[in-house]
């Protein structure tokens, strides 16, 4: 029996559904909440900066704060979901893309996602896909240290057409970490993908919806 754990993927990245370790199905639509996974307690990283959302964008900015940063000033503003993404951004030594979304205009989450949200095939798992999630765990283990949850990298054949499986989880003061890999609902197609959240205001947006 396949062995998956839970991770949530974005309203404009991946409407996808996660597996529980127990095997119970959780589906992933849009804007639904990150899933709840039991993992073993550890002290939250002391060094992590507890505000720091995504470069100068910092937890509980409005959305008119964050697209006012220059950091931000070419990224696509969508008002409607609300919320503001880079196609094309470059992360360590990759690109990826990435979006920051608000719930009650406050900044509250980041999403990473392969670049354009695009599924690459099976041929570039071994290659791209596996660069990419090492890089994002190089690129967040220089500020956080290594990960609260460590599950190495799956096979491809390890994978659900549907699902994500998360390889990586950081527990940190105040936020949470996640990367992981999905695979297309069709099957075949794989794309990296990371969720960045702050507890507090995720917790809000949970009970808000």
């Amino acid at each position: 029996m396949k062995t998956l754990l839970v991770l949530l993927f974005a309203p404009l990245a991946l409407s996808a559904g996660c597996k529980s370790p127990s095997g119970a199905t959780q589906t992933s639509t849009e804007a639904v909440a990150p899933a709840t996974v039991l993992i073993t307690q550890q002290a939250p990283t002391p060094k992590a900066p507890v505000k720091t959302a995504y470069g100068t964008a910092e937890f509980g900015m409005s959305f008119d704060q964050v697209a006012a940063l220059p950091q931000f000033k070419d990224w696509f503003l969508d008002k409607d979901t609300p919320a503001i993404s880079n196609f094309q951004e470059k992360i360590g030594e990759l690109t990826y893309r990435v979006t920051l979304f608000f719930y009650q205009d406050r900044l509250y989450r980041v999403d990473i996602t392969t670049a354009d949200d695009l599924y690459k095939p099976v041929s570039r798992y071994e290659t791209e896909i596996r660069s990419e999630v090492a890089n994002l765990r190089d690129y967040f283990g220089r500020t956080y240290g290594k990960p609260t949850t460590d599950n190495g990298m799956p096979r491809s054949t390890g994978l659900e057409p549907g699902y994500i499986v998360q390889v990586y989880r950081w527990r940190l003061a105040g936020k949470m970490i996640t990367i992981g890999i999905s695979e297309s609902r069709d099957g075949g197609e794989y794309k990296t993908v990371a969720q960045f959240y702050d507890t507090a205001d995720f917790q809000a947006y949970k009970a808000g919806k």
